[in-house]
């Protein structure tokens, strides 16, 4: 699906009890149920990981191998980031407070990410996936979801959709930068959920980072390995979240959609493997956890064929692609929406694919 395309009436309409119908299906598999265990495991087999990258950085006197240690900590520190995604969708624990203090005390204090940032801009992109006003995913100044966006755009962000699909992956690096901009201006403005935690835990990260690396290397290898580090794990992130709902249809304003359908006609998976799997820490399973976002990852699997067979049956499109296939699908959905910048003649409504 790479044409930028808006959901239109045809699609949309439904029967209201199809995702209760759906629900207890899922629900009496007992594929909600809770598996603490298997997550505190995963968790620790983690953290294990983690704490071997920063031996090696420490240890070793070997710039290349140093190099190396950095590509192996990108896996490492997105691995930490999924486990936060997980935590904050209540997916290991039933009890939300430990759920949030998992991620404030492991992903928030590794890796920079801000708990109440990003289960806010998280939680309100879940309630409006691909809206075109409500879904904070596809409002960002340096790329346009649609023809309108793109037309509004100015300076130099107007440059940069122009030919946004050239300079997707670039971007990507500074993914990192603006999640730890974003929590950082959340902290400071006092609208953190848990102020004292997540005060000391931002300033242990800010702190304990930079200086860690200064005390074991000389500055330049240290400043060397941080970017490189930071700038390789906003790239794999960003293309780890990139197929989920880019090029899928956008939602106009006004318009009423059903959940499920909202769910499953604005999203896309990725094929599974288990290597697939592992890399997209299970978001490649991307319909399922957003019709069942507390769904615990390993049950994912499972239940896309229930869906896959619940939506076949209703006659509900259910996009899943491989990998290379869902990029094209995404830089091509990118250059026919900025095509409006690049030829004059090109109408706003015909990018749009109105």
């Amino acid at each position: 699906m790479s044409d930028p395309v808006y959901l239109s009436p045809s699609m949309i309409q439904g029967d209201p009890r199809e995702y209760a119908d759906l629900k207890k299906i899922v629900k009496d598999r007992g594929l909600l149920d809770k598996k603490p265990l298997r997550y505190i495991l995963w968790v620790t087999l983690v953290l294990a990981a983690w704490v071997l990258g920063m031996a090696v950085f420490a240890l070793v006197d070997n710039f290349l191998i140093l190099v190396v240690n950095a590509l192996f900590m990108v896996i490492v520190l997105s691995q930490l980031g999924f486990l936060g995604h997980d935590a904050a969708h209540r997916q290991i624990f039933k009890d939300k407070r430990i759920n949030d203090m998992l991620f404030i005390l492991t992903t928030q204090l590794l890796t920079g990410n801000n708990f109440t940032w990003w289960t806010a801009t998280h939680n309100a992109h879940h309630a409006n996936p691909n809206h075109e006003h409500d879904d904070p995913d596809i409002n960002l100044p340096v790329f346009a979801y649609t023809a309108e966006q793109a037309y509004d755009k100015k300076g130099l962000p107007r440059f940069l959709v122009k030919y946004q699909a050239y300079f997707f992956v670039p971007l990507m690096s500074l993914v990192t930068l603006n999640i730890r901009r974003e929590g950082f201006t959340r902290l400071v403005t006092g609208q953190s959920r848990y102020p004292f935690w997540e005060t000391v835990v931002t300033i242990g990260h800010y702190v304990g980072y930079p200086l860690f690396f200064l005390l074991v290397m000389p500055w330049w290898q240290a400043l060397i390995l941080i970017v490189i580090n930071q700038a390789l794990m906003g790239i794999y992130l960003g293309l780890t979240f990139a197929p989920n709902h880019k090029g899928m249809p956008v939602i106009p304003e006004g318009m009423e959609i059903g959940y499920l359908r909202q769910q499953v006609l604005t999203a896309r998976n990725v094929i599974p493997s288990p290597l697939t799997d592992f890399m997209y820490g299970g978001l490649n399973y991307q319909i399922e956890h957003h019709l069942f976002p507390t769904m615990p990852r390993r049950n994912l699997g499972k239940t896309r064929e229930i869906v896959q067979a619940f939506c076949a049956e209703r006659q509900i499109p259910y996009e899943e692609t491989t990998v290379l296939q869902s990029y094209w699908d995404i830089l091509t959905y990118f250059h026919e929406v900025s095509a409006v910048l690049r030829d004059p003649k090109a109408s706003v409504q015909g990018a749009a694919g109105k």
